[in-house]
């Protein structure tokens, strides 16, 4: 996270929190044990030091995701603090959240945005096929066939979160016969090489990070052209989620095959603005609108949605 970025997270700890300062000693690894006391948004005790400290990032990403006019209802403000109570607790192998169960490992820190869906964008996936591109550990895809996604397409590049997928598809059998799961790079490049990001996860694993002193795979690829022709449904509905890739498939990729787009872009991974996306899908006669993320500046990461007129 860079200067401008940690700026924000600060301003928001201080907004939104009781004890900012106790907070920010502990987000510095000073104190080892943290009650998080919010203005509105709950109380979360963290034990257990740096082991924890992911929960942190957790919270504050489901607090910065809420619109600032708006406060938890006290059910809502209940079920998240049920939530993060499940995710400490070291006895809980999975968790639910909406119905859907997920391993409880540090990768749940993704399912805050299940929390703050309904202040986001609501894809119309009911009756649909979607390609889910960047699965991470299957949350959206899970999310959508609840949502009544009739298939979902799903590819995750990074191995060890692509193995988390598997097993939260597993965990939710119901969902088994909708989602086609695969572990392939959304690349137009033969071979895909990503480091792997020690006890992480794809949201922050890029091809763009640093490969120095870590174990880097090399994975099949596979480009939304190729997908267009080889999968048998209409595909309605694509969410492009891949870090940073995403700059390289825009003259290459068949937008206007689809009838609805959500795409996550990641201008601080290679410096190119979002823009050259939202230019393009406009040409292709797209409403197109733009949508922050987290406590991230909109120049660096944010959403593009972009509908067919």
């Amino acid at each position: 996270m860079n200067i401008k970025n940690n700026y924000r997270l600060i301003k928001t700890i201080f907004k939104t929190t009781k004890n900012p300062i106790g907070v920010l000693l502990y987000r510095a690894g000073i104190k080892n044990h943290l009650i998080i006391k919010t203005k509105g948004y709950g109380t979360f005790n963290i034990p257990n030091g740096y082991d924890n400290s992911f929960v942190f990032n957790l919270i504050y990403s489901y607090i910065v995701n809420i619109p600032e006019n708006i406060k938890p209802t006290k059910e809502e403000t209940l079920q998240f603090e049920t939530f993060i109570e499940n995710v400490l607790n070291k006895e809980n192998k999975t968790i639910t959240v909406n119905g859907i169960n997920y391993l409880n490992n540090k990768t749940v820190s993704v399912i805050s945005e299940r929390f703050t869906d309904k202040y986001s964008v609501q894809l119309d996936v009911e009756g649909k096929t979607v390609l889910d591109l960047g699965a991470n550990i299957l949350d959206t895809a899970l999310q959508y066939v609840k949502n009544g996604a009739d298939k979902v397409y799903s590819y995750e590049a990074l191995p060890s979160t692509y193995k988390i997928a598997q097993e939260n598809l597993a965990l939710n059998k119901q969902y088994s016969d909708k989602i086609l799961l695969f572990n392939k790079a959304i690349s137009k490049d033969e071979i895909f090489e990503i480091p792997d990001e020690e006890e992480v996860f794809s949201a922050v694993a890029s091809s763009y990070n640093s490969k120095a002193n870590k174990k880097v795979y090399q994975i099949e690829t596979i480009t939304v052209n190729q997908l267009i022709d080889m999968i048998p449904e209409q595909v309605e509905v694509m969410k492009m989620d891949i870090e940073g890739s995403e700059f390289e498939l825009v003259e290459d990729t068949k937008w206007d095959y689809f009838d609805e787009l959500l795409i996550e872009y990641h201008s601080f991974l290679t410096g190119i603005s979002y823009t050259i996306i939202t230019d393009k899908l406009k040409e292709l006669n797209f409403n197109v609108e733009i949508i922050p993320t987290s406590y991230y500046d909109i120049e660096d990461v944010g959403l593009i949605h972009a509908t067919k007129k």
